[in-house]
């Protein structure tokens, strides 16, 4: 069973990122693969800046125009997917998830623990966060979310150990500032962070971060697949973008 793991480039341009997604979920399904998983709010990037009036645009719902478009076109190529989004529910803001299966057209949505997407002080009848772990029974198997700070988070990932998930996907979003040398970072120290997370897992993880360089600092990409012993499987280096394919047999 063949899983993709995309690092996309996102721009300010929404109808582009919905075009770079769709091109990629075309060649991901046009080699067999199951299911193709983007990163942490892969429509926009992670460009909220705690200004509700600001944020809020940026939130979809499930049943928008922008997100339907991506799902309907899943269901014409015969394939999963997995991204993250900002969500809107009436006026509040969730940092989340959605697995979308093709086949029964059933979204399974995950909402971010974590609060570290958003300003310590900020409303919080508008920037909202989940409440629990969940599993989701899919085609790939029995998956888990964990987005972003939802990994460095002990309670959760004691939750996700314990509760029967068998691939734990963590769509997330990272940059460094201005100044640190991004490639000599992550090969030597950093994402040796996140893999020593997954081996207190103990479960097969896809792990994927964006490539954008317009907001404040810069998104590097980088894609990880990860085993339950917390060594990696398989990789793509950062500031390259595209598809690592793995191979989930």
């Amino acid at each position: 069973m063949k899983l993709a793991i995309c690092v996309n480039h996102i721009s300010v341009n929404l109808s582009d990122n919905i075009n770079s997604i769709k091109n990629y979920i075309f060649e991901a399904s046009s080699v067999g693969a199951e299911c193709i998983i983007f990163s942490e709010t892969a429509l926009t990037g992670l460009i909220n800046n705690d200004d509700p009036e600001h944020d809020i645009i940026l939130a979809c719902t499930i049943e928008s125009e922008e997100i339907q478009d991506v799902l309907r076109f899943c269901r014409v190529q015969k394939i999963d997917t997995a991204f993250g989004f900002f969500e809107r529910s009436g006026n509040s803001i969730y940092d989340s998830a959605v697995y979308f299966d093709h086949k029964s057209g059933e979204n399974h949505v995950y909402r971010r623990i974590s609060p570290g997407w958003h300003g310590a002080g900020e409303d919080s009848e508008i920037y909202r966060q989940g409440t629990e772990v969940k599993v989701f029974d899919t085609k790939i198997g029995k998956i888990s979310f964990l987005i972003c700070g939802d990994l460095f988070d002990d309670r959760l990932i004691e939750a996700v150990r314990d509760n029967g998930s068998d691939l734990v996907i963590v769509p997330f979003a990272r940059c460094f500032s201005e100044g640190i040398d991004a490639q000599t970072e992550w090969d030597s120290t950093e994402k040796y962070f996140y893999t020593d997370q997954v081996r207190k897992i103990g479960k097969k993880t896809a792990l994927v971060n964006y490539i954008s360089g317009y907001n404040d600092g810069d998104y590097f990409g980088g894609a990880l697949f990860v085993g339950k012993d917390g060594m990696i499987i398989n990789e793509k280096p950062i500031y390259e973008k595209g598809i690592l394919y793995v191979d989930l047999d």
